[in-house]
């Protein structure tokens, strides 16, 4: 099945090039383009990686919690794991999902459908195109 997937993708993805040899290479230069995709989808992935990572970083404050038993040292001490544990692997996990949905905006998926062009921007520049400025 996957043969016949790539040979699908030689046959039509060079239909742009001209003569039969470029269009033979355009078609394996779309193979190629399926590592892309691939790269995108580790990219991704890292953002499941880091929940399951924070559920298991909570896991283990659970854990931590439940080992300290019964009593009046255990609730305490206990209390403070817990609530401390949590709120630092909140904070923590919030931090990094930001950069990183913050990168794969920016640098992967931004540059798939932006194009620069205009001119470059120049905030500490006069223009004098409509005023003349006469010194004295």
């Amino acid at each position: 099945m996957a043969i016949v997937g790539l040979v699908g993708l030689v046959a039509t993805q060079g239909r742009s090039n001209k003569g039969i040899v470029g269009k033979i290479a355009g078609g394996f230069y779309g193979i190629y383009g399926i590592t892309g995709y691939l790269g995108d989808i580790l990219s991704y992935s890292r953002l499941l990686a880091l929940g399951l990572a924070t559920g298991l970083i909570g896991t283990s404050f659970n854990l931590m919690v439940s080992l300290l038993g019964n009593g009046v040292f255990a609730w305490i001490f206990g209390t403070v794991i817990f609530l401390g544990g949590h709120i630092f692997n909140l904070a923590i996990n919030v931090l990094g999902a930001y950069v990183h949905a913050c990168r794969l905006q920016y640098l992967e998926f931004f540059g798939k459908f932006y194009s620069g062009g205009g001119k470059e921007f120049k905030p500490f520049t006069t223009k004098n195109k409509y005023i003349r400025i006469i010194k004295d």
